[in-house]
Formats: C-alpha cells, structure tokens, sequence
C-alpha cells in the first residue's frame, strides 16, 4: 500500500474528468458512510488513491479527513494514524484558504475523538460545529444538510454514552422537528431508531415501540444496514425494559447473524458496541430460561466478554467488567462480582460513561445490602433520576442484567 505523500497542483493542471471522477467517489462514500460504512470503505480507498494522484489542496484535504476517520474506525490500531492524517488534512486547509476544508477536518477530528473514546470532547467538538454549520447554511449555503445531519447524530452518540440523557431527549425533540419539516427519511429513521432509549428513560415504552413501528424508511430486501442495527439493538432495550425477556436471544438470532455477515462489525465500535448487546441479551435470557438451556446462554455471556476484553479499548473494557460481575453474581461469587464492577466504575468513571457508572453502582450497593449498599444505591439512583430517568432500576436491566439480589449481608 502507497503512503500519503502527493505532488501537489494546481486545479487548471489536472484534466477535468479525473476531478469529477474524484467528486463522484466522495459523494459516494460520504453518502454510504452512516449506511453501508464497508461500501463507503470501498469508495474512499478510490477517492484517496485519485486524490493523492491527482494532488489538487482542496479535495485532498477534504479526503485526507474522511481518511483519518475510516482509519480511527478499525480501532486501536488505526487511532495513531488517524491523528497524523487529520494533521496532513488541517496543513492542505490551511494552505488553500478554504474554509469548507477546514470544517469538514473538525468534523473529522470530532468523530475520531468519538471513536477513541474521548465522549466529552466529541460532545464539544460536534455541537460547536453544529452550530457552526446551521450558521453557514443561513449565511451562504456554504454547508450541506448532509453536514449539518452527520455533526448531530455523532453530537447525540457521544450524549448517549456519557447518560446524558436529559440533554439528549431536548435535542431530539428539536432534531426531529427539522427533518419532518424537510421530509429527511434518513434523519428521521436515524433518529427515531438510534436513540430510542429516551423513551425508555422517560418510562414510555409503548412509545418507544411506536416509534419503532414507524415506517419512516423502507428497508432494503437485501443487505443489513447501520439503520437495521440501530433498530435491533433499540428493540432489545425495548424487550428488556419491559421484562419480555423469555427466548430474547433466539427471537433476534437471525438478525445478528444477518449482522455479522454485513461486514458491519469491521468498525470497532459496531463490533464492541454489538458483542455487549449480545451479551446483555444472554444473560437477560438466561434468567428466565429453562435449566437445560441456561449453560449455554451464560457461556455466549462469557464468550462475548472475552472478545470485548481483547479488543483492550477503555469502553469495551468498561462494558465486559459490568459483564463478569453478573456472571461472577450469577455464579454465586459476590466477592468477585463486588470487583468486577469495582473495575467497572473505574473504567467508566474515567470516560465519563455516568449510566454504566450509575448502574455498577446501583448492582453493587444491592450485592453489599446494610446501609452502606442502600447508601450507595440511593446515591446512583439519584444520579440516574437528575438526567431525567424515571425508573432507574428498570434502566439497570437494560444495561446491567444478570445480577443475583443478593448480598453480603
């Protein structure tokens, strides 16, 4: 594979169908990348191998950010190069003048942040260029709906993992309001499908089924999209919340499969974010599930906890320590449950992931029982009910199933 070195030119010196055969690939890994993001690979490996060709500033650096996120997206691994990337694409902006170039690089930066798990400065990063971007809309139509959609679905992913849920829900609502005024289909089902647990910190299931029921977007009878995974994990949660957990795993069997075929897991927080779905989900139905079919369920809960500890990112580590708590709960072991979630408010303390925290806190406090574990539930029920959840031990089923009511008492 080449590196990203270019010789550098000027426009008028480059044949103009090479420069529109360039804006084509753009456009078209930039339309699938929140779709498809294995077909947008495939487009943006071709924009990039045209543009480092044809060496034109502007479009090179406008590809050199798209690169840097497709980079940050296979993990760890990719991060280091991301940064060096976005760093090559902020130069070539700086260098030609131009302002788009530029906004797009700090979109970059905002979803790499997203995707190493700095939820915080993301949270920043994409609301400032949101409001950057509606600005520009207004002023000059310099920035695409496209552009202005992309900053707030990675804005509200980042709220999402930090449980800043009260935040979240008014967000929604106004973004809502915005695409139904457009008829955005793809906002709208991007919406309704990928934050549907606001409905559920509002104790309104039937309306986060609603929701779901909602044909906003006619799914393709081939193929298995972000929207579909958006749609499987939310009516999981759904399920869950509910307590409609009975053969929770086998009723969604096909869909996983169905994801894991897409290539989607290829994308680190897909794959992390899924396998801790997985998860959840086994456990949930380990609970209810016949004696004979338990062993089996509790070690897909184990299997997917490994895989989410080797992938060694701070929120995959996070998400299996919640999970080896209720195994180890499960188990009978509460010391060992104690200090898995020990582990796990650590890790999520650290990312600002205030749910996870909230839950391990709420599923030891439980475990420890006397007045120090009602104190520490109290605490983290609280926690939870500031950012608008109305039932917080309901929400911990969602995100912390698996757990015996026991104690040390």
């Amino acid at each position: 594979m080449r590196g990203l070195g270019a010789t550098l030119r000027d426009e008028s010196q480059i044949p103009p169908s090479d420069l529109t055969r360039l804006e084509v690939y753009v456009t078209v890994a930039v339309g699938f990348a929140l779709i498809d993001p294995i077909r947008a690979a495939d487009f943006q490996g071709r924009a990039l191998r045209l543009a480092l060709r044809t060496g034109e500033r502007r479009r090179l650096g406008r590809v050199l950010a798209h690169e840097a996120i497709a980079r940050a997206a296979r993990g760890p691994a990719g991060l280091a190069d991301a940064e060096a990337v976005l760093a090559r694409s902020r130069q070539l902006s700086l260098e030609c003048r131009d302002r788009y170039v530029g906004a797009i690089g700090e979109g970059a930066r905002g979803i790499v942040l997203y995707l190493a798990g700095r939820f915080t400065e993301s949270r920043q990063c994409m609301r400032d260029l949101e409001l950057r971007y509606v600005k520009s809309r207004g002023a000059d139509g310099t920035f695409s709906a496209w552009e202005v959609e992309t900053a707030r679905l990675f804005y509200l992913f980042a709220l999402s993992k930090l449980g800043s849920f009260a935040e979240l829900a008014v967000r929604i609502v106004q973004y809502r309001l915005d695409v139904g005024r457009r008829g955005d289909r793809y906002g709208e089902t991007s919406y309704l499908r990928g934050f549907n647990v606001v409905w559920l910190t509002k104790d309104k299931p039937d309306e986060a089924e609603r929701d779901l029921d909602r044909a906003t977007w006619t799914a393709p009878e081939v193929g298995f999209h972000v929207q579909h995974w958006y749609e499987l994990r939310a009516r999981i949660e759904l399920a869950q919340y509910r307590g409609e957990v009975r053969d929770l795993l086998g009723r969604h069997e096909d869909a996983f499969t169905r994801m894991r075929r897409s290539l989607l897991p290829r994308v680190m927080m897909v794959r992390t974010e899924m396998r801790w779905v997985r998860a959840r989900t086994a456990l949930a139905t380990a609970g209810v599930a016949p004696p004979s079919e338990q062993g089996a369920l509790v070690a897909e809960a184990r299997r997917m906890a490994r895989k989410l500890e080797r992938e060694r990112v701070p929120v995959a580590s996070a998400w299996a320590a919640l999970l080896r708590g209720a195994l180890a709960s499960r188990a009978g072991d509460t010391a060992g449950a104690i200090a898995a979630l020990d582990r796990a408010i650590e890790a999520a303390d650290a990312l600002q992931m205030s749910t996870v925290a909230a839950c391990a806190h709420l599923r030891r406090g439980a475990l420890f029982g006397g007045a120090d574990g009602a104190t520490e539930t109290a605490r983290a029920d609280a926690a939870l009910r500031r950012e608008g959840v109305v039932s917080p031990e309901r929400l911990c089923e969602v995100v912390a199933p698996g757990y015996s009511r026991g104690s040390t008492s």
